[in-house]
């Protein structure tokens, strides 16, 4: 339980790159990043043949995740993936617990909304770290993606640290779990800020859509 406590705060800050390229552990001490180290879920080649076999990127998540919880090949599980046409009923023949599974499928959908509303999302994350537009564009094409900028602004808000500060933690090559520690921040905070951050985003697109 405590593992997937873990997993449910830190996982948007851990996909930091490309599902396609860089699956990542989300565990507090492990990121991938062009700036830090990175533990993944799957291998790129391993991915790549995936997404050449007919499987999403959100699929490839799931399965690396259900994989790594229970030390099976990840072509086990999508086999049985195949066989019943559902994530929820994977998880069930593989045993894990449903709160857990509902807790990660929640984390896969996150990704696929930013996936697909990332221009609202950044506009959005730019008026939460007190940034402008242009600021977060240039972080991003510095090679800060958009997953990792969310997560590091919730730090910067949760400390009242100017979001660079944060950044430069990542730069200086620093573990999450380090950082969260060095800036007095319990999982428990994280998780609760990126929940409401997730929350008033969704809000706005919602209204904004209403509006137009």
């Amino acid at each position: 339980m405590k593992k997937i406590t873990i997993i449910t705060a830190l996982l948007i800050v851990a996909l930091t790159c490309s599902l396609s390229s860089t699956l990542v552990h989300a565990s507090p001490d492990k990121f991938d990043h062009k700036h830090g180290h990175h533990h993944k879920l799957i291998e790129h080649e391993k991915a790549e043949q995936l997404k050449k076999q007919g499987y999403s990127k959100q699929d490839i998540f799931m399965a690396a995740i259900l994989s790594k919880k229970t030390d099976k090949n990840i072509d086990e599980v999508l086999d049985s993936y195949n066989k019943t046409k559902s994530w929820e009923k994977t998880a069930q023949q593989l045993g894990i617990d449903m709160e857990e599974f509902k807790r990660i499928d929640a984390m896969r959908k996150w990704e696929t909304f930013v996936k697909n509303n990332e221009k609202e999302v950044q506009k959005y994350l730019a008026e939460y770290a007190n940034k402008t537009d242009e600021e977060i564009d240039k972080y991003i094409k510095d090679g800060f993606h958009l997953r990792f900028l969310i997560g590091a602004a919730a730090l910067a808000k949760l400390s009242e640290k100017p979001l660079e500060e944060i950044i430069a933690y990542k730069k200086e090559k620093k573990s999450f779990h380090d950082v969260m520690e060095t800036l007095d921040i319990s999982k428990e905070e994280l998780q609760q800020e990126l929940q409401q951050f997730k929350k008033d985003v969704k809000k706005t697109l919602k209204q904004e859509s209403r509006d137009s």
